[in-house]
C-alpha cells in the first residue's frame, strides 16, 4: 500500500536540488520557501563536496524552527556520512568525498576521527539526518534523491536514494507520474518525457536549482 503525503501549504512544494555543502545558495533557497509560503523538500546530498555541510544542516534546523515546513531527503552523501557515524571505516568514508563535511564539525589532526565528530555533532544535526526521508510523495509527483526505477516506476525501497538510473535520460515515453530528483549532474536542469532533473552542480561552481510545485516553474540562485 502507497502512503501519499498530506497538502503542503497552500502555495504547494519547493523541490531543491542538491546542495553539497553550499550554504549561501540554501539559505536563499529558505528564505525564498518562507516568503511564497512553500514546502521545502531537499532531494538529498544537502552535505559533501563543499565545506558547509554544519552550516547547511544548521539552517534546516532553523528554518524548521522558523516554521518553514523543510523535509529532508535521503541522498547517497547523507548515507555514507551515517554509516561512518555508525560504525563505518573512515576509508571507506575518505573514498565517498566525506571529509570535507567531517572539516565542516572538527579539525584535522583526531586520533579517533569518528569519535571526535560524534562528540562534535550538535544532537539536532543528527537527527536532522536520522530523520531524512527515502522520497516524498503526492498523487502525481515523486520527489526522491535519484528518481524512480523507469522498468520498475511504483518500486519504493531505498534503490530510489542508492542506485543510479541514466535510462532516466533516454525515456521514450513518459513516465506515469512527474519524477523530480537530482544526484545526476547537469549544466542545466534536465526536464522531459515527466522527469525532472534539479542537480545542477551546486557544490561544484553551479547554481542552486529548484522547482516550484505544481506550477513547475523553476528556479535558482
Amino acid at each position: 500500500m502507497k502512503v501519499h503525503d498530506s497538502a503542503a501549504t497552500p502555495t504547494g512544494l519547493l523541490a531543491v536540488g542538491d546542495v553539497h555543502g553550499e550554504y549561501v545558495q540554501l539559505q536563499k533557497a529558505l528564505a525564498f520557501a518562507r516568503a511564497e509560503r512553500r514546502h521545502a523538500v531537499l532531494l538529498g546530498d544537502l552535505i559533501g563536496l563543499g565545506l558547509g555541510a554544519r552550516r547547511c544542516v544548521q539552517l534546516v534546523c532553523e528554518a524548521r524552527e522558523a516554521g518553514v515546513q523543510t523535509t529532508l531527503l535521503r541522498g547517497n552523501h547523507e548515507q555514507a556520512l551515517l554509516d561512518f557515524l555508525n560504525g563505518g571505516s573512515v576509508a571507506r568514508y575518505a573514498m565517498r568525498g566525506g571529509m570535507a563535511s567531517v572539516s565542516s564539525y572538527v579539525r584535522p589532526g583526531y586520533a579517533d576521527v569518528r569519535a571526535a565528530l560524534v562528540a562534535a555533532m550538535p544532537t539536532g544535526h543528527r537527527e536532522v539526518l536520522e530523520q531524512s526521508r527515502l522520497y516524498f510523495e503526492l498523487p502525481n509527483i515523486l520527489l526522491s534523491h535519484s528518481g524512480p526505477d523507469p522498468s520498475s516506476p511504483w518500486l519504493r525501497d531505498s534503490s530510489i536514494f542508492t542506485r543510479s538510473y541514466p535510462q532516466l535520460f533516454h525515456l521514450r515515453h513518459d513516465l506515469p507520474f512527474v519524477a523530480i530528483f537530482g544526484h545526476y549532474r547537469k549544466k542545466i536542469v534536465y526536464s522531459r518525457h515527466n522527469a525532472i532533473c534539479l542537480d545542477t552542480g551546486c557544490g561544484s561552481g553551479g547554481p542552486l536549482s529548484a522547482c516550484l510545485y505544481p506550477e513547475l516553474q523553476l528556479v535558482s540562485w
